[in-house]
Formats: C-alpha cells, sequence, structure tokens
C-alpha cells in the first residue's frame, strides 16, 4: 500500500448502530401498518340481533328467552372477550325495565361470522306488568357487547332494536259461569279456560284455579290440564263443587298456571 494511498474503515460499533436504526425503521412502520390495519379492520365489526324465538317457564313467575347477537368480524385480527348485554324495556327506551340478559365470554376469529347466544330473564314475580302475560307488546330491546379486537384495541357495540314480544296467554278469559244446585247442597260451577298461545315455547301444563268469597275464603280449586303448541288456541273447562254455606259469587278467582318445577300467577278475575 502506497503512501498515498487511504483506506475508510468504518468501526464495527457504527456499523452495529446503523443496523439497530434500520431494524427501528422497519419495526415502526411494521408497528404502524398493524395499527392502521387494525384499527380499520375493528371499525367494519357489525353486530346484529335476532328475534326472542324461544323461551322456558323457569322457578317461579319467570320465563326464560334464548336468543343470539350476530358478530360479523370482516378484519384480519381476532375479536377476544367478547361479553354481550341485553335489556328489554316496555313503553320504549326510556320505559320500564322488564328482562336482563348477558351472555359468556367468548372470541371471534378474523374473517367470521359468529352467534352469540345468550339468555335473557324476564321476572314476573319482581312487579313486572302482568299484562305482558295476555297482550302483545313491542319492547325497545337495547344489545351492547365490549370485547377487545386484535388484543389492543377496545371495542363497544351497541345496537338498540325493537322487537316483539308475545303473550303466551293472549286474550286470557276465565268464565265461571251459573252454578247447578246438587242433591246434597252444593253448588257446581262451571269454569272456562280460553286463550292462544302467542309466546316462543309450548305450554304444557295446568291451569289451578281458586275460587274466593267476598271475605277472602276458599270456597273451592280445581284445575285444567293445559297442552298448547306455538300459536294454537286453547279452550277448557271444568266443573267445581262448592259446599253451600261459601258463596263464590262476587269474589274472586285466582288463576296459576303450573308445571313440574315451576309456576306462572296469572291475573285474577272477579266473579259475577
Amino acid at each position: 500500500m502506497g503512501p498515498g494511498s487511504r483506506v475508510a474503515i468504518r468501526p464495527a460499533l457504527y456499523q452495529l448502530g446503523e443496523s439497530s436504526r434500520t431494524l427501528s425503521l422497519v419495526g415502526a412502520i411494521l408497528l404502524v401498518g398493524f395499527l392502521l390495519t387494525a384499527g380499520y379492520s375493528a371499525s367494519g365489526v357489525r353486530p346484529s340481533a335476532s328475534p326472542l324465538a324461544r323461551g322456558q317457564l323457569a322457578g317461579t313467575n319467570t320465563v326464560v328467552l334464548h336468543s343470539n347477537l350476530t358478530v360479523s368480524n370482516p378484519g384480519l385480527y381476532p375479536l377476544s372477550g367478547l361479553v354481550v348485554q341485553a335489556q328489554l324495556r316496555l313503553g320504549g327506551p326510556s320505559g320500564a325495565l322488564v328482562a336482563t340478559g348477558a351472555s359468556a365470554a367468548t372470541s371471534v376469529p378474523g374473517r367470521t361470522v359468529a352467534k352469540v347466544a345468550f339468555d335473557i330473564t324476564v321476572p314476573f314475580g319482581s312487579g313486572l306488568p302482568t299484562s305482558l302475560l295476555t297482550q302483545d307488546a313491542t319492547l325497545a330491546g337495547w344489545f351492547w357487547a365490549n370485547a377487545t379486537y386484535a388484543g389492543l384495541f377496545g371495542v363497544h357495540l351497541l345496537l338498540p332494536e325493537n322487537l316483539s314480544w308475545g303473550a303466551p296467554f293472549y286474550g286470557l278469559a276465565v268464565h265461571v259461569g251459573t252454578p247447578a244446585s246438587q242433591p246434597n247442597g252444593s253448588l257446581a260451577f262451571p269454569v272456562t279456560v280460553a286463550f292462544v298461545n302467542h309466546a316462543g315455547f309450548p305450554l304444557d301444563g295446568q291451569v289451578t284455579y281458586t275460587l274466593e268469597n267476598t271475605s277472602g275464603g276458599v270456597c273451592g280449586t280445581g284445575t285444567i290440564p293445559v297442552d298448547a303448541p306455538v300459536g294454537s288456541e286453547f279452550q277448557q273447562g271444568s266443573t267445581t263443587s262448592v259446599a253451600g254455606t261459601c258463596d263464590p259469587r262476587g269474589g274472586t278467582i285466582l288463576v296459576a298456571f303450573t308445571g313440574d318445577s315451576w309456576m306462572l300467577s296469572l291475573p285474577s278475575e272477579a266473579l259475577p
């Protein structure tokens, strides 16, 4: 090597620093790309509610409805920790709260559509209007869900939607006819129960009724077996013998629908 020659030598630490800056730049670009795609994908998550199609009686004065929320995740990343909650109100969004529900936590992979099932409990024993048992109604439904998208972004889904409530004992009519005198001095009261099952579940059990006089004393009881599929009309009668010393006319008839493990109190009616 001649005396006029020059050799440019970069120290190893300088070369390492250049590599680190390059890697950092690449990482930053990838991170920004991830954030942009994840944020854009998260904005595409969409919910839609299903009607209250199925249900069942449970315990005392409680109806459990089964529904689901369809969640569409068109993005690349998973939606995790998704919990759906629901409220149903009578009389509009600010009306009386009649039912609540929630789902278990679940995940929705990217580029999939999932149905998240949940139950909605209608507790009639807590002061809810019994008109929902005998009259159809439109309920204001509020469905919302919280989840984490791509393990990073919090996602909040909100879906207000009106839902149709079908009364299980639509148009309930309990008719107590004119009693017939019996040879032993008792009175035989004919009792007829009629309704249409507008609910999303069959009614299989029995109607039990109690005839009370004007002082609240029990004069007689009876049962009518019920087998009413969804959408069917029901009308059935029974006769109850009452002692001549306890006349229920002018009193009240108390009515309930019962089964093996549940009981549903129905609206009482005044006796003619």
